[in-house]
C-alpha cells in the first residue's frame, strides 16, 4: 500500500484520543443517518486528516531520557492482523514507529543525542512499543529545566519540561472491602506544601510479580483544592499486562486492587503545570470510551510544532513501599 495514504497508528493508548478527536464529527453525521432515513443510503468514508507524529518522551530524577516516537492513524485506516505475524512486524516497524529521527534532550550546558534502540520483547512489554530513544548523557536532577528537539520526517519540533523537587508520600496502607477482604485498595496520607501549584502523578506496581511501574487512569492530580492540608486518599493499582489473562470475572474483581500479601511498592512522582494538563486531558478523553456523543476534549500537548502532539515532561520521583494488610 502507498506510504502516503497509510498511516501508522500510535501504540500508546493515544490512538483512540486522536482519532476520537479528529473523527468524532464524521462518526456523528454517520450515525444520524443510519438511525434517521428510512431508506438505504450509501455512505463513503472519509479521507481523514493527514498522520501526525506522536511524541511520548520524559525524564526522571537519577534516569535518562527516554523518548517514543509514532504516528497517528485514520479512523478509517486499515489495520493488519495480528494473526499474520510477519504483516504485524512490518506495520510496527515501517508504518507504526518514526525511524531515524534527531532527537536531543539539553540542559541549557550539556546535550544528549538520543540514541534509537529496537527490543521487540523487553521494549514492546516496558515501553509499549518495540522502538526508543534512549539517552546516555544527561540523568534527570530535580529543579532542573530541560528541552527537547525532534528532528523527524522533515520537521523540527520542540518542548521544554521541567522536574520539580521532590514530594513525599506521607504513609502507604491497604483498606480490605467490605464485600471481599482477600482484596482492597491502596491508600496514603499526604501533605500537600503551602505553595499553589504543585501537581502529581502516581505509578503503582506488585512487588516482586510485575516488572514496571504503570499508572492508572486518572491517577494525576494538583493542589487546586488541597493546597497546604493533609489528607488520606484511595488510588487505583495500575493495570499490568499480566492483568489481560485473567478470566472476565477475576480481573474485575482484583480490578485497580492489590490483593491481601501483596507488595505494594508505589512512585510518587511531581510533574510541571504542562505535563499535568496533559495527562487531565488525556484521562478525561479516555474515560469518554470513544463515545461520538461524548463532548469532544482537546489534548493539551506541550510539543510545538505542526503536525505534532504529545507531551514531553518531567518526572520528580519518590518510592514508598507497604504490605497489603
Amino acid at each position: 500500500m502507498n506510504k502516503q495514504h497509510r498511516n501508522g497508528i500510535n501504540f500508546l493508548g493515544l490512538y483512540d484520543l486522536l482519532r476520537g478527536v479528529f473523527c468524532r464529527r464524521n462518526i456523528f453525521i454517520f450515525t444520524v443517518l443510519l438511525v434517521s432515513c428510512t431508506k438505504e443510503v450509501s455512505v463513503t468514508p472519509p479521507d481523514g486528516v493527514p498522520a501526525m507524529i506522536v511524541v511520548e518522551g520524559w525524564i526522571q530524577n537519577d534516569e535518562y531520557a527516554v523518548v517514543k516516537l509514532s504516528r497517528s492513524s485514520g479512523y478509517f485506516d486499515p489495520i493488519p492482523s495480528f494473526t499474520d505475524t510477519l504483516k504485524i512486524l512490518d506495520y510496527i516497524l515501517n508504518d507504526l514507529v518514526v525511524q531515524n529521527a534527531t532527537v536531543i534532550v539539553s540542559d541549557g550546558l550539556t546535550s544528549d543525542t538520543l540514541k534509537p534502540e529496537l527490543n521487540f520483547i523487553s521494549y514492546s512489554k516496558k515501553y509499549k512499543l518495540p522502538y526508543v530513544y534512549m539517552g546516555k548523557v544527561l540523568k534527570g536532577i530535580p529543579g532542573k529545566s530541560y528541552s527537547l528537539t525532534v528532528i523527524a520526517d522533515g520537521k523540527t519540533f520542540t518542548s521544554s519540561t521541567k522536574i520539580p523537587e521532590l514530594i513525599n508520600l506521607d504513609t502507604l496502607y491497604w483498606k480490605a472491602d467490605i464485600k471481599d477482604q482477600t482484596v482492597g485498595f491502596p491508600w496514603s496520607r499526604f501533605r500537600d506544601p503551602d505553595s499553589l501549584g504543585n501537581a502529581y502523578r502516581l505509578f503503582t506496581r506488585r512487588g516482586g510479580t510485575d516488572d514496571e511501574y504503570t499508572a492508572a487512569l486518572g491517577s494525576e492530580f494538583d493542589d487546586y483544592f488541597i493546597n497546604a492540608t493533609e489528607f488520606d486518599f484511595p488510588f487505583n493499582r495500575g493495570e499490568q499486562i499480566s492483568d489481560d489473562t485473567l478470566k472476565k470475572t477475576e480481573r474485575s474483581r482484583i480490578y485497580g486492587k492489590y490483593a491481601a500479601g501483596d507488595k505494594m511498592d508505589v512512585k510518587f512522582c511531581t510533574i510541571d503545570k504542562a505535563h499535568f494538563d496533559f495527562w487531565r486531558t488525556f484521562s478525561i478523553s479516555q474515560q469518554s470510551g470513544g463515545s461520538p456523543f461524548a463532548a469532544p476534549i482537546n489534548l493539551k500537548s506541550n510539543i510545538v510544532g505542526d503536525g505534532v502532539t504529545g507531551i514531553w515532561g518531567g518526572y520528580g520521583a519518590t518510592f514508598i513501599t507497604a504490605e497489603a494488610k
